[in-house]
């Protein structure tokens, strides 16, 4: 039985230092994301399929105590919508005050699979992963939205 005594302290002890090492989120607030829409397709050809380039604008909100780097997104569609944006990485160097926002513009490839009755400029649901550099360790932010050729929707 004295056997199992270390062996268990010492399984204990590893779990706790795991999962302390694992969390990646920051104590505080997180930078507050906002993706909109800001191209859309003309009337004429609202229901056509293929691709189409698509132009965001991502805003940035530093709700942290210090200031933060952007340095990569990543945005995805999610479930189904008027087109589909695969999987785009993009690169960014932008530094962002503690109480401040940003906003940088960036284009999408994106596919129209089949017409909805709202077409190419109806609603798509994105998946934004923001990784910034802080002073106190990285900070990764995930937000889920709807955009559409209007911008932002609830």
């Amino acid at each position: 039985m004295r056997f199992f005594a270390p062996l268990t302290m010492t399984l204990i002890g590893v779990l706790l230092a795991g999962c302390a090492s694992s969390s990646s989120k920051p104590a505080g607030p997180e930078p507050e994301i906002l993706i909109r829409q800001l191209s859309n397709i003309p009337e004429a050809a609202r229901y056509i399929t293929g691709r189409i380039s698509v132009q965001y604008a991502l805003s940035v909100r530093n709700s942290t105590p210090t200031a933060i780097q952007l340095q990569r997104i990543e945005v995805q569609s999610i479930g189904y919508g008027a087109y589909t944006l695969p999987l785009t990485t993009l690169p960014f160097d932008l530094v962002i005050d503690p109480g401040q926002s940003r906003t940088v513009s960036f284009w999408g490839a994106a596919v129209i699979d089949s017409t909805t009755i709202m077409g190419a400029n109806g609603p798509v649901t994105l998946r934004t992963v923001a990784d910034f550099k802080a002073s106190g360790g990285p900070i990764r932010t995930t937000v889920v939205q709807q955009v559409h050729e209007t911008g932002f929707s609830d």
